[in-house]
């Protein structure tokens, strides 16, 4: 009679705890884990190796917070007082321009060498106009550059910029779905928008991080092609991504049920029937479980 196989012994529910919470993960993985130790050494180093970057990473967001937020206010006051320096040099070049304007020279000579003096005054008067009116065009045009930076930085809030950041993160070092990488952070703490926005903007291809993750798995497990494509899917991939994922990830599907029915041989005894039943139930094909029991000598 076949042994039956608790929920927390099968190898899905071992890969998704490590996952999900890798410490009961590693333990039901080194008691019921129907590898050698070498592979779990491996699988236990490679759970270390993400988890400790994680937590190094986590921790130094939180002490750049500080230094993030101070350079962009420094930044928006610094744009403030350009811009009020501007105004006031404006007012003043205003004022100076009236004044030559209403207020011509007086001490007009009744001689014929007041006609002279009186027009090289006007020509002063209109240069000085004419450069005034080009300074002025240029202080407003600077101005308005300034305000519309100020304005840009205002638009990108610290939250949706810590977001982007962290989301480029994760993504350098491990693969992971839109609503994967979304619900990750929520977990570290920001807003449901902020997430969004950080998943939205930092220019993965889905379809590519399907490929990765699909490829990360065959490296410890085997998998179907249908059971690939389910767990791509629970890890919140749509089905297009994931078939994309499980075709692009270059697995010999007659090797990968080999693999499988030599893993569940490791731990139990089964008879040919009932292991092509289960790897039938894995999700292999007929002919790929035929194949997968042949490999191992049935």
């Amino acid at each position: 009679m076949r042994k039956t196989i608790k929920w927390y012994q099968k190898k899905e529910w071992i890969l998704i705890l490590l996952i999900l919470f890798f410490p009961a993960g590693l333990l039901l993985m080194w008691r019921y884990g129907r590898s050698g130790n070498w592979l779990k050494l491996i699988v236990t180093a490679i759970t270390l190796a993400i988890v400790i970057p994680v937590c190094v990473v986590a921790f130094g967001n939180r002490n750049t917070n500080n230094a993030i937020e101070t350079s962009r206010q420094d930044f928006v006051s610094t744009t403030v007082e350009n811009a009020t320096t501007a105004q006031q040099t404006t007012t003043a070049i205003n004022e100076t321009t009236l004044a030559s304007l209403t207020n011509p020279t007086t001490t007009q000579a009744a001689s014929t060498e007041a006609i002279p003096t009186t027009t090289t005054q006007a020509t002063s008067a209109a240069t000085t106009e004419m450069t005034a009116t080009k300074v002025i065009s240029t202080t407003v045009a600077t101005t308005s550059t300034s305000a519309a930076a100020a304005t840009t930085a205002k638009q990108l809030t610290t939250g949706q910029s810590n977001a982007l950041s962290q989301a480029k993160s994760y993504l350098s070092y491990t693969a992971f779905s839109h609503d994967g990488l979304v619900g990750q952070l929520e977990y570290e703490g920001f807003t449901q928008e902020e997430a969004v926005y950080g998943a939205d903007n930092c220019g993965a291809n889905w379809s590519e991080q399907a490929a990765k993750q699909a490829k990360s798995y065959l490296d410890f497990s085997a998998f179907s092609y249908n059971g690939l494509i389910e767990q791509l899917e629970y890890e919140k991939y749509t089905h297009e991504e994931a078939v994309y994922g499980v075709d692009n990830c270059g697995a010999d599907w007659n090797e990968q049920a080999a693999k499988s029915a030599k893993s569940y041989l490791s731990f139990s005894s089964f008879s040919r029937e009932s292991l092509i039943a289960q790897l039938e139930y894995e999700g292999f094909t007929h002919e790929q479980a035929i194949y997968g029991v042949e490999a191992n000598g049935y």
